[in-house]
């Protein structure tokens, strides 16, 4: 395949589950951080800021 070409790959590989840091307990018990995980981990904490900004500055109390 020449370098300038770009691969182009399933369109459903955009929502595969990638284990980041393998965690096993026991048998049945996956604990894994997965890319999943951590763009939860990222969108809750955006959120989060977010909120927090909003509540110290009272712009969801409406005021009069």
């Amino acid at each position: 395949m020449p370098e300038n070409m770009i691969r182009i790959g399933s369109p459903f590989e955009q929502f595969e589950i990638i284990r980041i840091i393998p965690l096993r307990l026991g048998d049945t018990l996956d604990l894994s951080i997965t890319n999943s995980t951590v763009y939860l981990a990222i969108a809750l904490g955006v959120y989060s800021v977010a909120y927090s900004i909003n509540i110290e500055r009272g712009l969801l109390v409406p005021t009069r």
